[in-house]
């Protein structure tokens, strides 16, 4: 039996990790949090063995919940992970998402804790303007990043190599595309669109629909593909090892809004609006799956069509 700690298990991805990880009842689950009272998640997160309303920029609070926890792998996910905030508030992101990895693994060396393993969410977004539009980002590939969080995430890169190579810990890296499913924020793209729909069916709203640019091609995964592969990485792979979780195929923002729109039976109103196109935006951004594909043998189960099925639902019940 691990302990295992999930650093930000009130947030999107946090919560169906933990749910993943239930599944088996073979673990104890420790989770980390800022806000358990208001997660969507709560009724869920009753079921672990601890939790514990922990900022992660605060050295003695992480430091203390490492101690009382003793935990045997570590997935930290714990982040501020929206671009546009991170434009608003640069120091902010940075600061949470750079400090909070400090932290952790600093904490885990003065405790002299050795986890079997730790894996560090970093993001595609750390890719930025790498490649021409089209050509699949490989792990190899170097960074450009083009806005604060993902500066933020190559520097939370750097300071895991940096416990890597000083203190032999057992720590991977996950580069996640753009992930979606049933429960995420209505401050991403798929779940803005689908709830005003869902609200629009309900007649909550006029039958108009805002949207940004509609050109931008993004690599859509399933949440629930996602915490597959963070498992298989966490106990399969080698430490040091960096993997793109991705379905290696782009998807336009305007394919996402037309399959969500043939799923509604309402006619809806499409409005343009150019405040929501983000300067420099890169236009394509697809990755190369091989390795994790090859070396772990993960494979993304559900496809595009369904996972926004799935989000329109959640929202037409929410």
């Amino acid at each position: 039996m691990n302990k295992i700690l999930i650093t930000g298990i009130d947030g999107f991805v946090g919560n169906y990790f933990a749910k993943f990880l239930l599944k088996s009842n073979k673990d104890k689950i420790f989770g980390t949090g800022l806000s358990f009272v208001n997660s969507a998640a709560y009724k869920d997160l009753s079921r672990l063995t601890t939790t514990g309303t922990v900022d992660l920029t605060n050295k003695q609070d992480t430091y203390d919940f490492l101690k009382s926890c003793k935990p045997d792998l570590i997935i930290h996910l714990a982040a501020q992970s929206s671009i546009p905030i991170s434009w608003e508030n640069p120091f902010r992101t940075i600061n949470i998402n750079m400090m909070s990895t400090y932290n952790l693994l600093e904490s885990i060396c003065e405790l002299n804790l050795m986890p079997k393993k730790v894996l560090v969410i970093s993001a595609a977004a750390a890719y930025g303007h790498v490649k021409k539009n089209g050509e699949l980002i490989t792990e190899k590939d170097e960074f450009s990043p083009d806005n604060p969080y993902a500066v933020s995430k190559v520097g939370s890169e750097m300071i895991a190599n940096q416990f890597m190579v000083k203190h032999k810990l057992n720590i991977n890296i996950a580069r996640p595309f753009t992930h979606i499913g049933p429960g995420q924020s209505d401050k991403f793209v798929c779940s803005e669109f689908a709830k005003t729909i869902s609200l629009i069916e309900k007649g909550s709203i006029k039958n108009n629909l805002s949207v940004g640019n509609l050109e931008i091609r993004r690599d859509f995964l399933d949440v629930r593909d996602v915490v597959f592969a963070y498992d298989l990485i966490i106990n399969k792979s080698k430490p040091g090892e960096i993997f793109n979780v991705c379905s290696g195929r782009g998807t336009s923002i305007k394919s996402i809004l037309d399959s969500l729109l043939g799923q509604s039976n309402k006619n809806i109103n499409i409005e343009i609006d150019r405040s929501k196109f983000r300067e420099n935006e890169a236009k394509c951004i697809v990755g190369d799956n091989s390795k994790i594909v090859n070396m772990l043998k993960w494979n993304p189960r559900f496809n595009i069509n369904q996972s926004l099925l799935d989000i329109l639902n959640y929202w037409r019940e929410n």
